[in-house]
């Protein structure tokens, strides 16, 4: 096989595209989901591709938004024997296809002690995605269908919406 045959090869000629629709909607899409709390913080979850967008994130909203990020580890969440206090804290959970059970069960129990959540993924079909319903807010990526594997394209946009969302801030 070619790697021109290949659906990674597909994936990241379509990222161009995928980032000028999301600059051109980024105003609306983002409207009433980039919020932070009263000390301009956020925490941050992902796994895996996604984790790793959320360290840029986290590079982004602090050195040009000046808004604290900080990270959280699903597990550390979700096998903690006794409650955080999250009142008032504002929790992103990245991922792509909004199914990684861990974020969603990190997520769960964090707006269980308080937090409010914002859900970025991929998935429009939110039968599909137990992060967005879960979340309440939930900025989707785009609409063009991704196998999770690599999230090639998932992971381009999520540092796409980092930019869009410190110039908003």
């Amino acid at each position: 096989m070619k790697p021109s045959q290949t659906s990674t090869w597909r994936d990241i000629h379509e990222i161009p595209a995928l980032l000028a629709a999301f600059s051109k909607d980024a105003p609306r899409r983002l409207r009433g989901c980039t919020i932070k709390a009263a000390d301009r913080s956020v925490h941050l979850v992902g796994r895996g591709s996604s984790d790793n967008a959320t360290l840029f994130a986290k590079y982004i909203w602090e050195g040009y938004a000046g808004v604290r990020a900080d990270f959280i580890h699903p597990h550390s969440v979700y096998e903690a024997r006794r409650p955080l206090d999250y009142r008032g804290r504002v929790v992103w959970a990245f991922s792509q296809s909004g199914r990684s059970t861990d974020v969603v069960a990190a997520l769960k129990k964090l707006m269980g002690w308080g937090a409010r959540g914002v859900a970025v993924t991929n998935e429009p079909d939110l039968a599909r995605n137990p992060l967005a319903r879960q979340a309440g807010r939930h900025i989707l990526l785009s609409r063009s269908p991704e196998l999770s594997v690599a999230a090639t394209k998932t992971f381009s946009l999520q540092l796409w919406l980092a930019l869009w969302t410190s110039r908003l801030w």
